[in-house]
């Protein structure tokens, strides 16, 4: 099992969140006057059996839209936190040997969308396996095409200022999976206070866990959610991670707390783990 060391091949470090989105779908801010794009999917999985995706961008806004895609590489640490790659040849978890895609650059007119596929090359037989993982990079270049001019010599000698134009971004994470093992966690609780739990969710198995905690507290027989759901990621890279749940009040004395790792943010219907505290019975 590949341990993490961060050294100098590794730049930069983004929260887990601001990184990855999970919700059913992923979209930019779309301004007052610009281009929205709006991506069909949050992540694509390829089995054993897929050798294709399909990604949709679409742009939802009033104005015409640039962008490009590229591959980035991350790591992960045991806090949730993703590091960088400089180089792909670096991350013994890349994806990018085994895996291409077309277009790599789109321009988009209001209403206008873009088939995105991403398929496994023919060089994929040679991974014995395990998973693999990489980030589809979609960078927005221009999101008012229409306003875009070339400066003019007038233009140029009037400037005073520079003009700064932030360029956002969204990572798509791309998953290869050829083994059988399924996402599966065994989640224990290290620590306990007023109004905290620090939990421990170690991955089961070479399948990577993406989903999110639920915390529910019953008492006689009477069961309510005791804070929003938590997404939580486990890559292939890390064997486990440990992150602590801050409660708005005091966790309750009496009855128990069932701790739920679902793959959906509105359910436990997809379990990839769960564990049980029981609260004092007599105050």
């Amino acid at each position: 099992m590949h341990t993490i060391k961060l050294t100098s091949q590794l730049v930069g470090f983004h929260p887990l969140i601001a990184c990855l989105l999970l919700s059913l779908c992923l979209s930019e801010s779309t301004a007052a006057d610009g281009a929205g794009l709006l991506i069909s999917a949050h992540e694509l999985i390829f089995d054993r059996d897929t050798r294709s995706h399909s990604l949709h961008l679409n742009n939802r806004g009033n104005r015409t839209g640039v962008y490009t895609l590229s591959w980035v590489d991350h790591t992960m640490t045991k806090e949730g936190r993703l590091f960088i790659w400089k180089d792909p040849s670096q991350s013994p978890w890349s994806l990018q040997p085994y895996i291409r895609f077309s277009p790599r650059r789109v321009t988009l007119r209001p209403g206008e969308s873009q088939r995105i596929r991403v398929a496994l090359k023919s060089n994929r037989s040679e991974y014995e396996g395990g998973e693999l993982f990489s980030h589809l990079n979609i960078l927005t270049l221009n999101s008012n095409l229409e306003e875009t001019k070339p400066p003019t010599k007038s233009t140029q000698e009037a400037a005073t200022g520079i003009e700064i134009k932030t360029r956002s971004a969204i990572n798509i994470p791309i998953v290869w999976r050829k083994t059988s093992d399924k996402p599966k966690a065994k989640i224990t609780i290290e620590s306990k206070t007023a109004n905290s739990l620090t939990l421990k969710i170690q991955r089961i198995g070479q399948a990577s866990n993406r989903g999110f905690l639920h915390v529910i507290h019953t008492l006689q027989g009477k069961s309510s959610p005791l804070r929003g759901v938590q997404p939580l990621i486990i890559y292939a890279n890390i064997e486990e991670r440990t992150t602590t749940l801050k409660f708005d009040s005091s966790i309750p004395q009496q009855g128990k707390l069932d701790i739920y790792y679902s793959k959906n943010n509105d359910n436990i219907d997809q379990l990839l783990g769960q564990t049980r505290l029981q609260l004092q019975t007599n105050l």
